[in-house]
């Protein structure tokens, strides 16, 4: 596995498409924080708040993680070397986990200078004032899972066709439906019991839960499912059947089922990080 993770980096950073994909992520990013009149602006909200940024984020990795994927499979399949790949002796879970976790590097070689954003911050305010560096730690744990969430889904999403477009196209549509059409649907509703209920089945409540400092259960349950087994499981297969028969419907249910086992097993019950103390407290709110 780790050796087609370093494939796909050798891949990515052997040619311009890693860097322009990096650097355009941390330009527009600097940009929207620092030079734009955005809302995003982080000297235009609460002082000593780094919050946009994590509001912010999950737009572009909509972009950023589908284009880092969509070739993954595509083009393994267009060039017929993923039969090649498959006479290794080498399992198919071990190539879908190699490709996944060589798209995850990529996005963790993006994410880690956004860390000079927070600093910056930090050292704007007055001596008296910090970053609450624990809220911190826990916004950037919750994009790295939503990352990784959306890293499954447009990795499965170039197993669907050869084209490179299409995947990518697949994936924001995946990622897009993961992140904030469960929410529309649950703002559809008239009472509140079903609100909640199809508010969880999506992503978006979990990743803003987890990045306010609220560690509920059920939020890690989901997440740590999406790393590894429920999300890919029916998708493991890397080969042209598995093309053909693996739909983009099936991966969604997957995931909402996910989540509703998560809400069952695990109610609100978790860690709420206490801004003031510093401290983990219980909270069953």
């Amino acid at each position: 596995m780790w050796a087609i993770a370093k494939r796909e980096l050798r891949f990515y950073f052997s040619q311009l498409t890693g860097y322009l994909v990096v650097g355009g992520f941390l330009v527009i990013t600097t940009l929207a924080l620092w030079f734009f009149d955005t809302p995003y602006h982080l000297l235009h909200t609460e002082l000593g708040s780094f919050s946009t940024f994590f509001e912010f984020s999950p737009l572009l990795f909509l972009l950023l993680i589908p284009a880092l994927s969509m070739r993954t499979f595509s083009e393994e399949t267009s060039q017929g070397t993923l039969e090649l790949l498959l006479t290794k002796p080498i399992s198919s879970a071990a190539l879908f986990g190699g490709k996944l976790l060589g798209v995850f590097m990529i996005f963790c070689v993006a994410l880690i200078p956004t860390v000079l954003h927070a600093y910056a911050l930090d050292n704007l305010l007055q001596q008296n004032n910090s970053l609450d560096w624990g809220v911190l730690l826990s916004s950037y744990l919750a994009l790295v899972f939503l990352a990784i969430l959306f890293s499954v889904t447009s990795v499965c999403a170039s197993l669907l066709s050869t084209n490179q477009i299409t995947s990518f196209l697949l994936g924001i549509a995946g990622c897009f439906v993961h992140l904030y059409l469960w929410s529309f649907l649950a703002d559809l509703t008239k009472t509140s019991g079903l609100y909640q209920w199809i508010n969880s089945l999506g992503a978006q409540t979990h990743y803003n839960s987890l990045s306010r400092g609220v560690w509920l259960l059920n939020d890690l349950f989901v997440a740590k499912d999406h790393r590894g087994k429920g999300v890919s499981k029916q998708l493991i297969e890397c080969s042209k059947e598995l093309c053909k028969q693996t739909n983009a419907c099936g991966l969604i249910l997957e995931t909402a089922k996910t989540n509703i086992v998560g809400n069952q097993l695990y109610p609100k019950v978790g860690f709420l990080l206490d801004n003031e103390h510093n401290y983990y407290s219980w909270d069953n709110n």
